[in-house]
C-alpha cells in the first residue's frame, strides 16, 4: 500500500469520532488476522496439493 493510500485512511479514521474509531480499529484487526489465516491455508494446501491427490 502506498503512502497516499496510508495518509487517506488515517484522515479518514481521524475524522471519526473517537468511539467509531475504537470499533473500526478492532474490526480492522479481526479482518486482518482472518486474511493472515487464509493466505497462511493457502499457502499449506498449496505445498502440500501433490500429496492430497
Amino acid at each position: 500500500m502506498s503512502s497516499e493510500n496510508i495518509a487517506t485512511v488515517t484522515k479518514m479514521l481521524e475524522s471519526l469520532p473517537e468511539t467509531a474509531q475504537v470499533q473500526l480499529i478492532e474490526h480492522l484487526r479481526e479482518y486482518i488476522a482472518s486474511l493472515q489465516n487464509e493466505l497462511e491455508w493457502d499457502n499449506l494446501v498449496s505445498k502440500t496439493q501433490n500429496n492430497l491427490i
